[in-house]
């Protein structure tokens, strides 16, 4: 799994190595002191749970992703999944932990190009329930006006 998700970002050329462990990708290089401060303070302590905004709109200014691992309660497995944080045109963060919006993502970046304050795109947040699994469901979104 860890080498699919770093596959999935080098194929279409949005990750950077941080060390041997983290996969990172941000669709901005912060230049100044201000921008520094809004990366870090989006993605460090991201005030928003992406979850809490279904069917709301989003403008996507930039995205921050990250692998992280977290543990299988029931096999005690160590898995790695990606950690999503989308800031938005006021610089709040909105995180969250999941492969729909990784894989919306990806297709996003992938068809569409990398967001940017002259380039956002505004998104609707959805939860979709995922076919063959009982109670399960996942988070999206789609590109609206």
């Amino acid at each position: 799994m860890e080498n699919l998700i770093k596959e999935d970002l080098e194929s279409i050329g949005i990750i950077g190595e941080i060390n041997e462990i983290k996969q990172v990708y941000c669709s901005f290089e912060p230049a100044t002191i201000e921008e520094k401060k809004m990366l870090f303070n989006a993605v460090n302590s991201t005030p928003e749970y992406l979850k809490d905004h279904v069917n709301e709109v989003i403008v996507i200014n930039h995205i921050y992703a990250e692998q992280v691992n977290i543990v299988d309660e029931n096999s005690g497995e160590i898995i790695p999944i990606p950690r999503i944080v989308i800031i938005d045109n006021n610089g709040i963060g909105y995180g969250c932990a999941s492969f729909g919006i990784f894989n919306s993502i990806k297709k996003l970046i992938g068809i569409m190009g990398a967001p940017s304050p002259n380039n956002p795109y505004n998104v609707k947040i959805k939860q979709v329930n995922i076919r063959n699994k009982a109670n399960y469901s996942a988070l999206t979104f789609e590109l609206v006006e």
